[in-house]
């Protein structure tokens, strides 16, 4: 947020597996719906490049709505929406 700001190239450095990422990713965009009121252990959640998972597959934050409350779901979910206004989003 600062480098935009003051126009400096910047990077997000995401030092968790790139699944991981994938997944917050789809939670944080277009995919929030197959998410949402996936309490259920038989439910099943279809996403893009993965087997079909459980909630129960998912940090909890995933499928719970904590958004407001959660400072660390708050941070990630900013973060994708920063790289999503970026022009040329980059990931290392």
């Amino acid at each position: 947020m600062v480098a935009k700001k003051i126009n400096v190239p910047s990077t997000l450095f995401w030092i968790q597996p790139a699944t991981v990422f994938d997944v917050y990713y789809y939670r944080f965009t277009n995919y929030f719906d197959y998410f949402k009121n996936c309490n259920t252990k038989d439910k099943i959640i279809e996403l893009p490049g993965f087997p079909p998972l459980s909630p129960i597959d998912f940090p909890s934050f995933v499928v719970d709505d904590v958004e407001s409350t959660n400072w660390a779901v708050k941070s990630i979910k900013r973060q994708i929406e920063m790289l999503n206004n970026e022009e040329n989003p980059r990931v290392l």
